[in-house]
């Protein structure tokens, strides 16, 4: 497997920040699967509880916990 550092297709510009806290949570969700899938195993737990009003609270669990209030218009 390819480092995504070295891969052909890599940008040599630095990575952009998350617009949002949706954005942030995507691509958590995705790093931890891509290097869950280099290691070659791993074990993930993932929840959502509505707080105040329209946000939602996303907990991803992967050997530590990663945390996102997320407002539902960065959703839609």
């Amino acid at each position: 497997m390819i480092p995504k550092h070295l891969h052909p297709n890599a940008q040599n510009t630095e990575p952009r920040a998350p617009a949002n806290e949706f954005e942030a949570a995507m691509e958590q969700v995705l790093d931890e699967l891509r290097e869950g899938l280099i290691h070659g195993f791993f074990d993930y737990s993932m929840s959502c509880e509505i707080v105040g009003g329209a946000k939602r609270r996303f907990t991803l669990r992967a050997g530590k916990s990663h945390r996102f209030v997320i407002p539902i218009e960065a959703i839609e």
